[in-house]
Formats: structure tokens, C-alpha cells, sequence
């Protein structure tokens, strides 16, 4: 299965962790269903996205509303940011 085919349908409340998944446009096209999947069923859709992120996912995640950002150690070292948005229905 394409991860872009997911079906989020089967899910009521969603949360979304994706830590540097998918090239810039599988991971677009995983973003198109998940906004669809969560305005068709009226659910609350929370999305966690870990960088690095390609300029255009970043630009496309703009226009979610962002909930927090920050930044965390990581166990390979350095610290890496984090950003969480609320997908709309």
C-alpha cells in the first residue's frame, strides 16, 4: 500500500507522528488525505512533525494551525525541533 492511500476513515481522533517520513511529495500527498479524511468525518486531526522538513511539506504545514513548536535533546546528539498542528476540519 502507498502510504499516501492510508485510510485515516477508519479512525475517529487522529494524531500523526511522522519523524522525516517520506520524500516532499509522497509526503504532500499524505497530507492531502489526512486534511480530507478529517474535514469529511468532522474529527479532530493533531499532527506531529519532526525536522528536518522539506521546504515545500514546511510551506504546506504553515496553513495548519500550529499548536507549539520547540526543541528537544536527542539521543543521537544536538537538539532537533518539533512542531504540532491542529488539522481542521
Amino acid at each position: 500500500m502507498d502510504a499516501a492511500e492510508f485510510d485515516f476513515f477508519q479512525f475517529a481522533n487522529k494524531l500523526v507522528f511522522c519523524n522525516n517520513p517520506f520524500s516532499a511529495t509522497l509526503a504532500l500527498r499524505v497530507l492531502d488525505n489526512y486534511q480530507f479524511s478529517v474535514r469529511k468525518t468532522a474529527h479532530q486531526g493533531i499532527l506531529i512533525y519532526l525536522s528536518p522538513i522539506p521546504p515545500a511539506v514546511k510551506e504546506r504545514l504553515d496553513t495548519f494551525h500550529l499548536i507549539a513548536r520547540g526543541s528537544f535533546l536527542s539521543h543521537f546528539g544536538g537538539f532537533q525541533k518539533y512542531y504540532i498542528y491542529q488539522i481542521n476540519s
